[in-house]
């Protein structure tokens, strides 16, 4: 028998205005999500319905599908509950002020506190509510997990012959599906994943990961159903639509988004990076300070994963740094600028818009300029 002792909503106020940003409404929400199926299971805290409705993943976490599969309800563990309440600020300010983000669309964020008469204590269960990023009726035929690292990221035998399965990034690498788009939509994917990648490592997160799904038309020269109200990148039926090489549309629609976006840089994780670069080379580990996590992902994405030249003009994370090239503590690199083989950029120097620096060139500290717009957002206590 199980009873429920107490279940709590965590910043409604900001999470309703997630949603509507989003375009959900309301009564979109809890259709999808009740009244006889979760959400009704929640309020009455009935944790054994839970246990019967949802599903365990590969992580460890629980998670179930909205009847209509529009939404996911996934359990997260007290470290991912403290984290998501500490960024939730960031993240409000970050999804309602980009239509375009590609970050997990984290809906809502419930705490179930159960008793059971039966035993000496209390269980908990932290759940959010997220997206389902495959929710069309152009169900993938290829799925890829991609984190930009290369150590352990190779599937099986059996994870490749399932297609429900994603696949890594070796795989990727030996494959054929970098996503062929128009130059601005490509410009605009690079961009959107530098901007949210460099959200995520101020925040210190990282072991996200880029979910690419691929779909094949099966005629290429049918005409879609589009939304241009829609975010940028779910216009086409929900995805991308690829180009061909003479830039009409394509035969594959991509669905593509930045999931796992909860996991702290913690003391743990630190433990596991310094074990694993005694034995394998740091750069190709998963585990790795965010920082470093968020420039290597950058990379990956923009070099394999989006086929075509696009322009990587982020701050620091700007125009190409050639082989052995440094940047010193604080220098900037402009849009286009580029630091070439050897060269290196001293402490507080700057390489302006489409400058270049050659082969072993120096440039000698001088003075810059950043200037940061600070967005407050007013919001309900958390706690």
């Amino acid at each position: 028998m199980c009873i429920r002792d107490r279940f709590s909503d965590y910043g409604a106020m900001a999470f309703a205005q997630i949603r509507e940003s989003f375009g959900i409404s309301p009564d979109e929400y809890m259709s999808s999500l009740g009244p006889e199926g979760l959400m009704a299971s929640l309020f009455l805290g009935d944790l054994c319905s839970l246990s019967e409705i949802m599903s365990e993943g590969k992580s460890g976490s629980f998670f179930y599908f909205s009847h209509d599969m529009r939404f996911m309800v996934k359990t997260i563990s007290l470290e991912e509950f403290y984290k998501f309440r500490a960024i939730l600020p960031q993240y409000h300010n970050h999804v309602t002020s980009n239509k375009h983000t590609l970050l997990s669309q984290l809906l809502g964020l419930y705490k179930l506190k159960m008793t059971d008469p039966l035993a000496a204590h209390s269980d908990r269960l932290m759940f959010i509510v997220m997206n389902n990023l495959f929710y069309t009726d152009k169900p993938p035929f290829r799925r890829y997990d991609l984190k930009g690292s290369t150590q352990g990221r190779e599937s099986t035998e059996e994870e490749r012959s399932e297609n429900s399965v994603a696949l890594k990034d070796l795989d990727f690498m030996v494959g054929e599906d970098a996503m062929h788009l128009k130059p601005d939509t490509a410009q605009l994917l690079a961009d959107t994943i530098v901007a949210d990648s460099k959200l995520l490592a101020e925040l210190e997160i990282m072991d996200y990961s880029l979910l690419l799904g691929i779909h094949k038309l099966e005629d290429p020269t049918i005409e879609l159903v589009t939304d241009p109200e829609a975010p940028p990148f779910e216009q086409d039926a929900g995805g991308i639509r690829s180009v061909d090489p003479d830039g009409h549309p394509g035969e594959f629609v991509y669905f593509v988004g930045i999931i796992d976006i909860l996991i702290p840089y913690s003391a743990r994780k630190a433990v596991e990076h310094a074990a694993k670069s005694v034995i394998h080379d740091s750069h190709t580990i998963s585990a790795v300070p965010p920082d470093q996590y968020a420039k290597r992902f950058q990379g990956f994405m923009i070099e394999n994963v989006i086929s075509g030249p696009v322009v990587w003009n982020a701050e620091a994370e700007g125009a190409a740094l050639g082989e052995g090239a440094a940047l010193g503590e604080g220098a900037a690199l402009g849009e286009g600028a580029a630091l070439g083989e050897g060269a290196a950029l001293g402490e507080g120097a700057a390489l302006g818009e489409g400058a270049a620096l050659g082969e072993d060139g120096v440039i000698i500290a001088q003075e810059s300029e950043n200037h940061q717009e600070t967005v407050a957002i007013e919001m309900e206590s958390l706690h």
